[in-house]
């Protein structure tokens, strides 16, 4: 009887705490640890819902919550014995505001203070006061490095040769955006509006980021979410003026721009989602090849090849790209997730102009042709981030670009990208950072223009290890 008298009394100086366990956009969260701060052998865990329960002695209790990527929190509550109190606990996530520009000129990221190299930095705040429509146009701006006609050159470096191969790298994300065909930089393909920071690098980088890095680089970084959500929407409008040189205005249709771009990134749970897009229009400066009967104006052009209207020489742009990435919560400092951008475009390329006053702004017979693409990259991932055993990064990547293009100048291309790399740093060893790593990069493509070499089919395999002390 004293037993049980004892036992009864023990139970009825219990009560308990249950609620829900919701990150600050109210979603719920499962496996949180709550804890009982004066006996940690007493506690229990969120379930799929979110849901708790936990069974405490009466009177003031300290509960500790606490969850991976979460900043722990403590409550105070107070327990009356036999009753239930209802209590909901909000966690939020954690976020490292890095006060310094972090680059990457090598392998390792360094404050920009300590750089040793050339190097221009962008910052996204620079690309949206633009209103850029596409990368090139503020890359132009940037000291000692020029766009030519989609090739971009790095004080003066890389010479000019159309179609053969730029000497600058571009690399998205540490992965190279170069196509597979002629090797150049697909600029409308970049996603403007979901950039952290572009990079320049001048001078040679070929060590460190690929042999097309003679003459520097280009390094651009996409964004992840923070921990507020964010939405935004631009769209722009705008038109070409009249030439100033009489009778150099060839259009009749009225000569528009306009588009919009979109972005929505949110963290949901331990998921990172970035979604966003851009829609352009662009009448154009540059006119359709001219067509004349000679014999009529005693004219030496008539363009036969060419034989465009001034509806086909306007560019229209339609590109979807989106970055998942998940936090994994059984093993902590693994991530992995996939990246992606696909675009449609419309536009020509016009390599000559017919006249140097009246006819300025139209093609010269023969030299214009038009463009339909179809280009999408997908770039799986995993890293595996450890305090003991080191750093581990996989990038993958798989670039397809399809071309129509008239006058039997159509070219598809398909590269395969891979890279492994290791990062340790040895405090043994006078804090010794060490990175190894390999890359492997297949390309199989079809392009006319390399016919003479036998085939239009070609396909090239390059191997290669690294490592930087």
């Amino acid at each position: 009887l004293i037993l049980l008298s004892l036992m009864t009394t023990g139970f009825a100086q219990q009560g308990t705490l249950e609620g829900k366990v919701l990150d600050a956009s109210g979603e719920q969260l499962m496996g949180v640890s709550i804890i009982y701060r004066a006996d940690i052998t007493i506690g229990t865990h969120s379930d799929y819902n979110g849901d708790y329960s936990i069974e405490l002695p009466s009177g003031e209790a300290r509960i500790i919550c606490r969850y991976s990527l979460m900043v722990s929190d403590t409550i105070i509550v107070t327990i009356i014995a036999g009753q239930t109190i209802k209590r909901d606990i909000v966690l939020m996530p954690i976020v490292l505001e890095i006060e310094g520009v972090e680059v990457k000129v090598g392998k390792f990221d360094k404050p920009f203070e300590d750089q040793t190299v050339s190097m221009e930095i962008i910052r996204p705040e620079l690309i949206e006061n633009k209103n850029t429509r596409s990368i090139e146009t503020v890359l132009d701006q940037t000291p000692g490095l020029n766009i030519l006609d989609g090739e971009p050159q790095i004080r003066g470096g890389s010479g000019f040769t159309f179609g053969v191969g730029a000497k600058v790298a571009v690399l998205v994300d540490d992965m190279p955006m170069l196509s597979g065909d002629a090797g150049r930089p697909e600029w409308g393909f970049i996603p403007v509006e979901n950039i952290h920071q572009i990079e320049i690098i001048k001078g040679a980088s070929s060590v460190l980021s690929g042999s097309s890095a003679l003459s520097g680089s280009i390094h651009i970084r996409t964004s992840y979410p923070k921990s507020e959500p964010k939405t935004k929407v631009n769209i722009y409008s705008g038109m070409y003026s009249k030439p100033a040189q009489d009778g150099a205005t060839w259009w009749d249709n009225f000569p528009l721009i306009s588009g919009v771009n979109f972005l929505h990134s949110r963290m949901i749970n331990n998921t990172d989602l970035v979604i966003g897009g851009n829609f352009n229009y662009d009448h154009g400066y540059i006119g359709p090849p001219v067509i004349r009967d000679s014999a009529i104006q005693n004219s030496p052009y008539k363009d036969t090849i060419s034989n465009f209207n001034e509806s086909q020489m306007s560019s229209k742009r339609g590109r979807i790209n989106f970055n998942i990435r998940r936090r994994s919560l059984k093993y902590k400092g693994l991530s992995y997730g996939v990246n992606g951008n696909v675009m449609y475009s419309e536009t020509n390329m016009v390599f000559a102009w017919l006249g140097d006053s009246a006819e300025l702004f139209e093609a010269y017979p023969g030299a214009a042709f038009l463009q339909n693409q179809f280009i999408f990259n997908v770039d799986p991932f995993i890293n595996f981030l450890t305090q003991t055993s080191g750093k581990h990064y996989f990038r993958t990547r798989i670039l397809h670009s399809d071309n129509e293009i008239t006058a039997n100048q159509s070219n598809q291309a398909t590269t395969y990208y891979g890279d492994y790399m290791y990062q340790k740093r040895y405090t043994n060893l006078y804090n010794l950072d060490f990175i190894g790593g390999i890359t492997g990069i297949f390309t199989n493509s079809f392009a006319n223009m390399y016919a003479g070499s036998g085939s239009p089919n070609n396909q090239l395999l390059n191997v290669s290890a690294y490592t930087q002390l």
